[in-house]
């Protein structure tokens, strides 16, 4: 994997001097932003806009400039296709001609107000749509994983969130899934932002199972030795399979 440039000059806004939070349902969603720009060493006077967005949906709000902070009146986020977009933070010097963009944050996961009893920002955000005949897909098609559950079916999302089913037979599967785009997908570096997905799925694997990070290339290692190695130690830290028969037990099976 090869390591991306920055040959733009423009500066990285670290992902916690950013917090977005969404409000409301899917009738009426609103968002608030906590910027902090201080000490960037940016001009006063560049213009702050946040950009929500899903793939070619997005819309832009004017934040003030970074001497002046202030949100605007109008922050819903009608038309936008789900829940919760992904954001971003533009500081752009104003000019005669297009204003050139100074710093940004890319990618920002927004937190959701509702959602008091989980951990409110999430590597795998998840939706809610009609699926049809299927339960639950993975859009890893967007600029972040998503976990695309059915809306049709009521209480699926405490089924998902605590369901043994989704546990043992569903999340070891979506994890081998984004681990093995990352190690194929030379696009995908973990080491090129911080912030970004891919480093923070592989941050996860590291910090929260224990295993090395993964192969550069195949002189290093077998990448795809090292994705299994990893979903054996998610299903070994969830005793998934005591979990797996404790739901069999429970079945009469």
């Amino acid at each position: 994997m090869i390591r991306r440039l920055n040959f733009t000059g423009r500066k990285k806004i670290p992902r916690s001097r950013v917090r977005i939070v969404v409000h409301g349902d899917e009738l009426r969603r609103t968002f608030d932003a906590e910027l902090k720009l201080d000490g960037l060493e940016l001009p006063a006077v560049a213009a702050v806009y946040v950009e929500a967005y899903h793939r070619s949906a997005y819309r832009r709000y004017d934040f003030g400039t970074v001497g002046r902070l202030g949100p605007p009146a109008d922050r819903s986020l009608d038309g936008l296709p789900v829940a919760s977009p992904l954001f971003r933070v533009k500081v752009v010097r104003q000019g005669r001609s297009i204003g050139r963009i100074l710093a940004a944050a890319e990618r920002v996961v927004p937190e959701r107000a509702d959602r008091e009893d989980e951990q409110r920002q999430s590597l795998l955000p998840v939706e809610y749509q009609d699926l049809g005949e299927r339960i639950w897909t993975l859009d890893l098609e967007a600029d972040w994983p998503r976990l695309i559950l059915n809306e049709r079916f009521a209480g699926i999302r405490d089924f998902a969130r605590s369901g043994p089913e989704f546990l043992t037979l569903v999340y070891p599967e979506i994890l081998r899934t984004i681990l093995t785009r990352i190690v194929r997908d030379p696009d995908l570096d973990p080491d090129s932002d911080e912030d970004d997905w891919p480093t923070l799925w592989i941050r996860f694997v590291r910090r929260e199972l224990g295993r090395p990070r993964p192969p550069r290339s195949w002189e290093d290692g077998d990448p795809a030795a090292w994705v299994d190695d990893a979903v054996t130690a998610f299903c070994v830290r969830k005793h998934v399979v005591a979990e797996f028969e404790r739901y069999l037990a429970g079945r009469g099976a």
